[in-house]
């Protein structure tokens, strides 16, 4: 059995975008304060992808639009991937 994954799929991007859009939803009924003291302390964890999901919790409107985007492109390349 081999591995197999779309030409260009990098795991860690796909994963550190999940985690942005993931941390937007959930945090979007904070206030400003609250969500600056969660992305402050998301900082500093040890975690790899917590810089991620800090990018996440304070993301503009425009940074979510371009989160989506990001994975859209990753959506594709999965779709043609189990269509050939």
């Amino acid at each position: 059995m081999a591995e197999a994954q779309p030409e260009g799929f990098d795991l860690r991007a796909h994963e550190e975008i999940y985690g942005s859009l993931l941390n937007a939803i959930i945090f979007s009924d904070l206030d400003d304060d609250a969500r600056a003291q969660i992305a402050q302390a998301l900082q500093h964890s040890p975690d790899p992808i917590a810089r991620a999901q800090a990018r996440g919790v304070t993301a503009t409107a425009r940074q979510y639009l371009g989160l989506l985007v990001r994975r859209e492109h990753y959506r594709a390349a999965f779709r043609a991937f189990f269509r050939d």
